[in-house]
This record gives structure tokens, sequence and C-alpha cells, in this order.
């Protein structure tokens, strides 16, 4: 997680604002604090002009910044494989991503994924993790019926972004 905040002197009930380009995907501004925060989801380099203004005087103060983000640690998932499968079936899939578990830890079968701190979810249901890397998951899927679930996996308590996979009732 990531967090900054802007002070500023003489300046009564300071409010702050973005008023041109944009935080890093993740990050938010409190309007009234001056405090960035939230977890970077993804390597970039974010421009942004920040203002401040005093609720006494007219005018604004303006600053330009940058926030380089190289190495967020929120799991993010870049694919999964196959993304259709067929109902009410166990299946296999690989999923491919970065930071998928903890500490770089690799992990062999259920009694090792503690380990590695990484489950999943497909629809909200668990899903088995046979081996996890921190680039590459393979997991059985729960079986369920048509649709398409969200696949989420989760190291610690950070979670990834979601990805669709489809459930066909004919592969």
């Amino acid at each position: 997680s990531y967090s900054a905040t802007f002070t500023t002197t003489n300046t009564y009930q300071p409010v702050y604002s973005i008023i041109s380009g944009a935080l890093p995907t993740g990050l938010t501004l409190d309007a009234a604090t001056g405090t960035i925060s939230g977890t970077p989801q993804q390597v970039e380099n974010s421009s942004f002009t920040l203002s401040i203004r005093s609720g006494k005087v007219l005018g604004a103060l303006t600053q330009s910044y940058t926030i380089s983000v190289t190495n967020p640690t929120l799991p993010h998932i870049t694919s999964i494989n196959p993304t259709h499968i067929p109902q009410y079936t166990s299946s296999f899939i690989t999923i491919s991503g970065r930071d998928l578990t903890k500490a770089g830890a690799t992990c062999y079968g259920a009694l090792e994924m503690a380990h590695c701190g990484v489950s999943v979810t497909i629809g909200g249901l668990p899903a088995i993790v046979a081996y996890a890397s921190p680039t590459t998951l393979d997991v059985i899927t729960p079986k369920v019926g048509v649709g398409i679930l969200l696949v989420v996996v989760h190291v610690g308590a950070e979670s990834s972004n979601a990805v669709p996979l489809q459930i066909t009732s004919r592969y």
C-alpha cells in the first residue's frame, strides 16, 4: 500500500484537488487531508497537478508531481487458460500473472499452499490450487452451472483483479 500527505502552512481549511493528469490506478486523494493513499494496481508513471485552495483566500497554490509505480504488490491476473469450461465438472485451468504467491514462493500440492499464502475463488467459491508460483497457478475449478464467473486470486489479505471464466452447457 501507499500513503503520502501534502501539507501547507498559513492556509485556512485547505481543500486539495487534482486539476490535471491523474493518480496511479488504485490511489485516491482525500480532499480534506491532502493524503494520497491506496494500493497501486499496475506499473505506471502518473503525472498530475495538485491544487490547494484556502477557505479564506481567492486563488490556489498548484504544483506538478509524478508518482512512479515500479513494483505493485497486488496479485494481478493477465490471463486464464482455457477461458471456457463445461458446466458441472471440475476442470483444470492455468492462471498467469504476477505476484501470485507470497514472497515469491513456489508450492506443490494442497499441504504447501499455506506457505505460498495463495487461494483462488471462482464465482465466490473456493477452487483447489495444485501448483503455485509467482507467475503461474494451476487450479481445479469447483463444479458449477452455466454462466460467467469471476476468477480472483487471493494472496494474504490482498486480492487480484477479477477475470471472467465462461461456463458453458456444451464444450
